[in-house]
């Protein structure tokens, strides 16, 4: 998994990756309601499912940020921060411009799950593991 990791934060694959991810996850946070499939019926499985989007989106992100051709070290801290502020953003436009969708604070909670997962696992398993970022 690691040496996996590694070829893909040495190329541009990483970041086109990570971007597209990124795109992707915002268009489903903004699609309507309807459009949302209500495929299996599974208490909280809109958690479970945040948790799992932001945890591939902050693992992403940390991976390309900790790039070896990147000269400078990111901070886990802010990459948190950032990534728990884009998903209030999408809390409140869900809340405030789509009739079909609705804010909910537990969303938040299991977005910071998520970014907390996943900002852990990109550090133990990334082509920087062990360096103090």
């Amino acid at each position: 998994m690691q040496r996996l990791i590694k070829r893909l934060s040495e190329g541009k694959l990483l970041g086109y990756l990570t971007g597209a991810y990124s795109v992707l996850v915002t268009v489903l946070f903004l699609m309507p309601g309807t459009d949302v499939p209500g495929i299996i019926d599974i208490p909280y499985l809109d958690k479970w499912v945040h948790i799992g989007l932001f945890f591939a989106l902050s693992f992403l992100w940390k991976l390309w940020l900790d790039r070896p051709s990147s000269n400078q070290s990111r901070s886990k801290v802010l990459l948190f921060f950032i990534l728990l502020l884009y998903g209030m953003v999408i809390e409140l436009i869900q809340h405030t411009m789509l009739p079909t969708r609705s804010a909910d604070p537990w969303d938040i909670v299991a977005n910071a799950v998520g970014i907390l997962l996943g900002i852990w696992a990109a550090t133990a398993l990334g082509p920087k593991r062990g360096l103090k970022v």
